[in-house]
């Protein structure tokens, strides 16, 4: 019954709040395409550009650049990353995945595991993205 009720919840907020952000555009993406540049632990995902609905601001400065995977939704950039905190995304660390590469050259340089660890570079995905809000 609390999950239920957690639900609607959860659910009321995200019509509430996002009902007026619309989708500038939209593409699903593979590991595939990204080859050895792809920032996640998932093979794929749908990519959206989202212009969230501020009054009284700029509208590009309110675009957001999300990944939605298996019903839950990812703020990639700031902006999405903040509205996201209001709307319930889900954190991108979950599927952000360590660059092995860099953190094998920090572990052999002396850096301990836990000390040395770093995420792939997200940026390839955000500027595909941006590109969606064109």
């Amino acid at each position: 019954m609390r999950k239920l009720f957690l639900a609607t919840i959860i659910i009321s907020l995200l019509i509430s709040c996002g009902s007026n952000d619309n989708i500038l555009g939209e593409k699903r993406i593979t590991k595939e395409q990204f080859g050895e540049k792809w920032p996640f632990t998932v093979s794929e995902g749908t990519l959206k550009c989202i212009q969230y609905d501020a009054k009284d601001v700029n509208p590009k400065m309110v675009q957001g650049i999300i990944f939605e995977v298996n019903g839950k939704i990812y703020g990639l950039n700031g902006v999405a990353k903040s509205w996201g905190k209001k709307l319930g995304y889900s954190q991108v660390e979950e599927i952000w995945a360590n660059d092995r590469e860099q953190m094998n050259q920090l572990i052999e340089a002396g850096v301990s595991e836990k000390d040395a660890t770093i995420k792939m570079d997200i940026g390839v995905i955000i500027n595909e993205g941006l590109k969606l809000c064109k």
